[in-house]
């Protein structure tokens, strides 16, 4: 269960997408998140019509869709993954493609590969109880967003179905690196707090190491996604010159977490 992962310390989590911008160089990628203090791997499976991914996630994606990566060619990457990392996986995308996946055969992919957690961004908790039963039964945790805009009610609704931890976004609107927080973010963390033992991981928009800052005095995870894509995108074309950059500003952003 990756609740347990939050115990006496504050997680960082990282968002990535799955092959960007190929299967071997992420393979590269992980390792460097890794080495550099990551301690929970969200990877993002690319989908044709995200809904809530910003530019460049999107984009991301359109490397990734253009290379026709598909599920089998994840699960086969993240096996590679497993020969040397055990680092708590969530495998995060939309339901379309989980759903066109033979079902009998992504809970085996979940339970082989030890895959710890599913977040599938729409689909919510009324929805699909047979494939969030049977992840449930092998153990896998099921990550829900809750958001600036969900009501009181349906915060309890949603974490009664949780597992693992909270996610909750930061933000209204598509993903991509913001210059400041919301000002309500503190309360709106400490009201889903007041109702669930489960840790908070506050996402999107998490760029700097201020917000890092800020955002550890009272959440227990801080996600990162589209400033570390932003990254790749910018040198795709030089992959030493890539994982050295993100060795750098991974090590910057944990700092504050590890002082």
């Amino acid at each position: 269960m990756l609740e347990k992962y939050f115990k006496n310390k504050k997680n960082f989590i990282t968002y990535i997408t799955a092959c960007d911008p190929d299967c071997d160089t992420f393979i590269d990628i992980v390792k460097v998140l890794e080495q550099n203090g990551v301690d929970i791997l969200e990877i993002g499976v690319p989908f044709t019509d995200p809904m809530a991914d910003g530019p460049t996630i999107q984009r991301a994606f359109e490397r990734v869709l253009k290379k026709k990566i598909n599920l089998d060619m994840i699960f086969d990457t993240i096996k590679k993954i497993r020969e040397f990392s055990n680092i708590p996986i969530v495998l995060f995308g939309y339901y379309n493609v989980f759903y066109n996946y033979n079902k009998e055969k992504l809970i085996k992919k979940f339970k082989e590969l030890n895959i710890q957690g599913f977040l599938c961004v729409d689909l919510p908790p009324d929805e699909d109880e047979e494939l969030i039963k049977d992840l449930k039964r092998i153990g896998v945790d099921i990550i829900y967003l809750i958001t600036p805009t969900t009501t009181e009610e349906r915060i309890k609704f949603i974490i009664d179905k949780a597992s693992g931890f909270i996610y909750y976004v930061s933000l209204t609107g598509t993903t991509g690196a913001r210059e400041k927080l919301r000002e309500d973010l503190e309360n709106r963390v400490k009201l889903i707090k007041n109702n669930t033992d489960l840790p908070v991981a506050v996402g999107f928009g998490i760029s700097k190491k201020e917000h890092i800052e800020e955002i550890s005095k009272f959440a227990d995870g801080i996600i990162v996604g589209s400033a570390i894509i932003k990254i790749i995108e910018q040198n795709i074309d030089d992959k030493k010159k890539l994982l050295a950059e993100l060795s750098k500003f991974i090590k910057q952003l944990t700092s504050p977490l590890r002082s």
